[in-house]
C-alpha cells in the first residue's frame, strides 16, 4: 500500500514541478487520467486494509460481550449459583477489557505499519553513500582521469581515456547532443561509481549544473548559501556572471524574494544566478554545464571572457559548450563520441583531425577554413581586442544596492512587560506561536482568509461535504448496523441482570440456596446466549460499511480537487507553493483514507456506547440523569476549550509541513551541486530548522491533547464517585442485580467518556485536513477557460492552417506588477517560420506565455 501510496505522491509531484510544459503541451487530460488510475490502485490496497484492521477491532469488540457469555452461562450449567455480587464483579473485569480488546488490533496493524516504514526508512540509510574521489595531490593540476570507466545502474556509461585540467586553463568539454558532457562533469564530481582507472579531483570545487538550481528565497541567500557575506565578493561574483544590472533593478536589490522554481527569474537569469553562486565561493575548480545556453551572444561572450579572467587569476575551469565560436580560446578540448572521450587536446591540434570534421560542420566551416581563419595566438592572450574591452571597463559606477528589508518583532512583549515578574503561560504560548508562524515560509499564507482555519471551528459544511462524499446511503447503513449491534449488547446486560434477579427470587422462595432447574435456566441462557452472539454479524457489518464508505469519500474528495487544479491557470500555481500542494495530495490525503475516518468509527462507536449505559443507567436509577447531564456539560466544556486551540496548532503544523516538503524537493534537485561545493552543512542545517519547526508544533499540539487526557481523568473520577456515592445511598430501594449492573457502569463509564472525548477530539482536529483539502477544490481555485467547448469542430473538421494574431497584447504576471509585455501586434502566417531574438530578460519567453494563454492577467487579442 505504501508503494502504491508513494507512486501516486511522485507523480503528482512530478506534475507540479512540471505543470508549465502540461499546461503548454495540453497534456492536463493525459496526466489526470494517469493520477485517477494510480489512485484507484491505491484505493483498492487501503479498502483491505482498513477492512481487515477494522474487522479486527470488531472481533475485539465482541470478544469480552462473548467471554462474558460463555462463562456465565458454563458456571450455570454447570450448577454454580449466580450471585450478584460475584457475578458484575466478574462483568466489570469483561467491561474494562472492551476497549482494551479493540485497541489490540488496531496495535498490532500499527506496529506492523510501523516496522515497514522503519524498513524503508533503513533501506535509504544503510543504502550506498555518494563515492568520495581522492583529493588530487598535485598543485598544479585540479582534476586528472587516466583509463577511466563509470558506470551507472550496473552498466557502463563513460569512458575516459586520459584527461588533466591544470591550474590557468579554460578546458571545454564538446560534443554531439547525448554524447555523454554532462555525464562527465558528474562522474567527475563523484555521482557515477568509477568501475577501473583512477580520477583525482580537488576538494575546492564551484559546480554550476545544465539545470539552474534555484531555492526560495532572496537573491543573496541563492548566492551565499550560508557562506560568509562578503560584499566585495557578493559584488564581483554578480559582476563577473553578467547579473548585476539586472540585480539593481529588481524592487529590493539583493533582498529580491525569488519565490519558488526560480518564478520572479527568467531562465537566463537563473542560470546566471547560479553562476554568481558558482564564483562568490572562488574555487580552484570551476565546472559549468552549458552556462551559455540560456543568454544571448552579447552575454555569452561577457561570460565566456569572465572564465578566461577567471582561469588567468590562477584557478581552473571546465565546462561544456556548444558554441564553436569560443572553441578556439580555450586551452584544451575534450571531444565526446558515444560516452567515449576520443579526442582531448588543444583547438590547433585537434582542428586538423579528420574525426573532428562533423564537430565543426554544425558552424558551416570545414576544417582547412577553420585552421587558416584561427588567429596566432595564445588562448588566454589578452591582446584579443574582445578582452582588452572587457579589462577596459570602468565598474566604478555599478555599486550594488543594499536595500535589504528587515522586519524585527517583539516576540516576548507580553513578557517583558513586567521585568520582575516570571513570563504568564499564556504569554510564553503566545511567544512560541508568534515565533513559529512568523519563521514560516508560508505566513503569507496564513493571511489569507481562505485558509484562517484556525480561528474557528470546523464548519458544519465540511462536515457535511465529508459524509456526503462517503455516500449517505452507505452512511445510515452503518448508523443503523451500529445501532443493531449497542442494542444486542445493551438487551444482553440488561437480560443478564433479569436472570440474576429470578435466580435471587426463587432462591429467597425456596429459603435454601438453590438453584434454577435447567429448563427454568435454558429460558435465560437462550436469549442471552443469542443475543450476544448477534453482535459479532452486526459488529462486521458495521466494520464493512464503514470501510466502504470511507474508501469512497476519499476517493471523491481526491477526483475533485486534482480536476480543479488541473484546470488551474498557471498564475495560481506561480503564487502557491509547490510544498503545500504535495502536502495537501500526500499527507492530507493518507489523513482522509485511515486515520480519520477510524477516528470517525471510533467517536460514532463510543457515542452509541455512552448513550446505550446513560439509557440504562436512567432506567435503572433516573436521578441519575442529573448527574449525567452535569457530566456531558463538562466534557463538551473541556473539549470546547482545546479543540480550537488543537485546531490552531494543527494548522501550524501542516504549514510547516509544506516548507518541508519543497526545501527538501529543492536539495534533492540540487544534491549533486551541493556535495561537490561542501555545502552539505547548509543543506542539513536548512532543511534541519524546517524539521525542527514542524516538530515543535507537532510535539506543542501533543502536549495540549496530554493536557486533556489529564483533565477527562479528573472528570471521569468525578463521575464514577457521584454514581457510586448515589448508588450506595439508594441501595435499599433498588434490587441487588440492578445495583450490580448500575455500579458496573458507573466504574466503565468513565473509561468510555474519556476515550470518547479524545477520539471526538482526534476527529475534529483531524477533520482539518478534509478542511485543507477542499480549500482547493470548486470555486475557491482560480478556473481557467474550459478546454473544449460544444462550438468546437470535431478534430477531422479542424483547420490545416490559419493565422496567429496578436492585436495590442498585455501580458502581467501579477495584478501588482508592471507589464511584461504591453502592446504587443504581431502576425504570424500559415507556414512561416518566425524567430524570437533579444537580451536576456527582454520577454522571450513572456510572449511564448502570452501565446498559449496560460496566465489570467493577460488582454488584448
Amino acid at each position: 500500500m505504501l508503494e502504491k501510496t508513494d507512486g501516486r505522491v511522485g507523480i503528482t509531484t512530478q506534475i507540479v514541478e512540471s505543470i508549465k510544459a502540461i499546461k503548454y503541451s495540453a497534456w492536463e487530460e493525459q496526466f489526470l487520467a494517469l493520477v485517477t488510475a494510480a489512485r484507484r490502485d491505491e484505493i483498492k490496497l487501503t479498502f483491505k486494509y482498513r477492512r481487515a484492521m477494522m474487522a479486527a477491532v470488531a472481533v475485539g469488540r465482541c470478544t469480552p460481550i462473548v467471554s462474558a457469555c460463555t462463562t456465565f452461562v458454563a458456571l450455570s450449567l454447570l450448577g454454580y449459583d449466580l450471585r450478584s455480587g460475584s457475578l458484575f464483579a466478574t462483568y466489570v473485569v469483561f467491561q474494562s477489557l472492551r476497549v482494551a480488546w479493540s485497541c489490540i488490533p488496531s496495535g498490532l496493524t500499527q506496529r506492523s505499519s510501523v516496522a515497514t516504514v522503519t524498513k524503508r526508512f533503513g533501506a535509504y540509510l544503510i543504502g550506498a553513500s555518494a563515492r568520495k574521489l581522492p583529493y588530487q595531490k598535485e598543485p598544479h593540476i585540479m582534476a586528472s582521469v587516466t583509463n577511466a570507466v563509470f558506470e551507472r545502474a550496473g552498466a557502463p556509461a563513460l569512458r575516459v581515456p586520459e584527461l588533466r585540467v591544470k591550474l590557468g586553463e579554460v578546458t571545454a568539454v564538446v560534443g554531439k547532443m547525448g554524447s555523454g558532457k554532462t555525464t562527465l562533469l558528474t562522474s567527475l564530481l563523484g555521482d557515477l561509481s568509477l568501475q577501473e582507472g583512477d580520477v583525482h579531483i580537488t576538494s575546492d570545487v564551484g559546480y554550476v549544473p545544465q539545470r539552474a538550481f534555484v531555492t526560495a528565497g532572496t537573491v543573496l541567500e541563492n548566492v551565499t548559501m550560508g557562506r560568509p557575506y562578503d560584499e566585495e565578493r557578493l559584488h564581483w561574483a554578480l559582476e563577473s556572471a553578467q547579473l548585476l544590472s539586472d540585480v539593481m533593478q529588481f524592487p529590493d536589490g539583493i533582498d529580491t524574494a525569488i519565490g519558488e522554481r526560480g518564478g520572479t527569474l527568467s531562465g537566463g537569469q537563473q542560470h546566471r544566478l547560479g553562476l554568481a553562486r558558482a564564483l562568490y565561493g572562488q574555487p580552484a575548480l570551476l565546472v559549468l554545464d552549458d552556462p551559455l545556453a540560456a543568454v544571448d551572444r552579447r552575454v555569452a561572450a561577457a561570460l565566456f571572457d569572465a572564465f578566461l579572467d577567471y582561469a588567468a587569476g590562477g584557478r581552473a575551469v571546465v565546462v561544456v559548450m556548444n558554441q564553436p565560436r569560443f572553441y578556439r580560446e580555450c586551452h584544451n578540448l575534450v571531444v565526446l563520441e558515444n560516452l567515449v572521450a576520443v579526442h582531448h587536446g588543444s583547438y590547433l591540434d585537434l582542428i586538423g583531425r579528420a574525426a573532428c570534421a562533423g564537430l565543426l560542420s554544425c558552424v558551416g566551416e570545414s576544417p582547412a577554413t577553420s585552421a587558416a581563419s584561427s588567429p596566432p595566438l595564445t588562448p588566454a592572450s589578452p591582446s584579443s581586442p574582445r578582452r582588452r574591452a572587457w579589462k577596459n571597463r570602468d565598474l566604478s559606477t555599478a555599486r550594488l544596492p543594499l536595500r535589504r528589508k528587515r522586519v524585527e518583532m517583539d516576540y516576548d512583549s507580553d513578557a517583558k512587560s513586567d521585568s520582575t515578574s516570571p513570563p504568564s503561560l499564556s504569554a510564553t504560548v503566545k511567544s512560541v506561536l508568534l515565533r513559529s508562524l512568523v519563521s514560516s515560509p508560508s505566513y503569507q499564507d496564513l493571511k489569507r482568509p481562505a485558509q484562517k482555519f484556525g480561528e474557528k471551528p470546523v464548519p458544519g459544511a465540511v462536515f457535511a461535504r465529508y459524509f456526503r462524499a462517503m455516500g449517505w446511503c452507505n452512511v445510515v447503513m452503518a448508523v443503523v448496523a451500529l445501532v443493531c449491534l449497542q442494542g444486542c449488547s445493551g438487551f444482553a446486560d440488561r437480560w443478564l441482570a433479569i436472570w440474576v434477579d429470578a435466580q435471587n427470587d426463587h432462591r429467597a422462595a425456596m429459603e435454601v440456596n438453590a438453584t434454577l432447574s435447567p429448563m427454568d435456566n435454558a429460558h435465560y441462557i437462550w436469549p442471552y446466549v443469542g443475543v450476544a452472539l448477534g453482535t459479532i454479524p452486526f459488529a462486521f457489518c458495521f466494520a464493512h460499511l464503514t470501510s466502504r464508505a470511507a474508501a469512497k469519500g476519499s476517493v471523491r474528495m481526491h477526483d475533485d480537487v486534482l480536476e480543479s487544479l488541473m484546470h488551474a491557470p498557471m498564475a495560481w500555481f506561480q503564487k502557491t507553493s509547490s510544498g503545500d500542494i504535495i502536502s495537501r495530495l500526500g499527507s492530507d490525503i493518507v489523513v482522509i483514507d485511515v486515520p480519520l475516518s477510524t477516528w470517525c468509527e471510533h467517536c460514532l462507536v463510543f457515542v452509541f456506547s455512552v448513550l446505550n449505559l446513560s439509557v440504562i443507567l436512567i432506567l435503572i436509577a433516573p436521578p441519575m440523569a442529573v448527574v449525567l447531564a452535569v457530566s456531558f456539560a463538562l466534557y463538551w466544556l473541556q473539549v470546547r476549550s482545546v479543540d480550537l486551540t488543537k485546531r490552531y496548532i494543527k494548522r501550524l503544523a501542516d504549514d510547516a509541513k509544506a516548507p518541508v516538503l519543497s526545501t527538501f524537493s529543492e536539495l534533492c534537485q540540487g544534491r549533486t551541486l551541493l556535495r561537490a561545493m561542501g555545502l552539505e552543512n547548509y543543506a542539513q542545517q536548512t532543511l534541519a530548522n524546517k524539521v525542527d519547526l514542524m516538530v515543535g508544533r507537532t510535539f506543542l499540539g501533543s502536549s495540549v491533547t496530554s493536557w486533556q487526557s489529564l483533565w477527562s481523568y479528573i472528570l471521569s473520577a468525578f463521575l464514577c464517585g457521584c454514581a457510586s456515592a448515589y448508588m450506595v445511598y439508594d441501595r435499599y430501594n433498588t434490587s441487588s442485580s440492578d445495583m450490580g449492573l448500575a455500579l458496573t457502569y458507573c466504574f466503565t463509564f468513565p473509561y468510555f467518556m474519556l476515550f470518547l472525548s479524545l477520539n471526538f477530539g482526534f476527529f475534529r482536529l483531524n477533520m482539518t485536513a478534509v478542511e485543507r483539502l477542499l480549500d482547493y477544490s470548486g470555486d475557491k481555485v482560480e478556473r481557467e477557460p474550459e478546454w473544449t467547448t460544444p462550438e468546437d469542430p470535431p478534430a477531422a473538421a479542424w483547420p490545416s492552417a490559419g493565422v496567429v494574431e496578436f492585436k495590442n497584447a498585455v501580458l502581467q504576471y501579477s495584478a501588482h506588477t508592471k507589464p511584461a509585455l504591453n502592446g504587443v501586434n504581431l502576425s504570424i502566417g500559415a507556414k512561416q517560420r518566425y524567430g524570437i531574438v533579444g537580451r536576456t530578460g527582454a520577454g522571450k519567453s513572456s510572449l511564448v506565455v502570452l501565446l498559449f494563454r496560460i496566465w489570467i492577467h493577460w488582454r488584448g487579442r
